[in-house]
């Protein structure tokens, strides 16, 4: 995990616009058991494209795994309101 995250980071301060990355980086520091920092990577890369709906799939995951219940439905529907199906 260590590497993926390292490899992410990288990729990011080479291409910050490239969103995919930042969600990535979330997915990737969620299998670390690192909840705030995919949170944290979730928001930076939906602070670039608030539009990218895997980005808030993530974010919900990061908020559901921190108690953030209400928060993490709302991210969901956000998602789903994005690309529904």
């Amino acid at each position: 995990i260590g590497w993926a995250v390292s490899s992410l980071r990288q990729a990011i301060a080479a291409d910050p616009g490239y969103v995919l990355a930042y969600n990535n980086l979330g997915i990737a520091l969620l299998a670390a058991a690192d909840i705030w920092g995919a949170e944290a990577a979730a928001r930076e890369g939906l602070g670039r494209d608030p539009d990218y709906a895997p980005l808030h799939g993530t974010l919900a995951h990061a908020l559901h795994r921190q108690g953030r219940t209400d928060e993490a439905v709302a991210a969901m529907k956000k998602m789903l309101r994005l690309k529904p199906g």
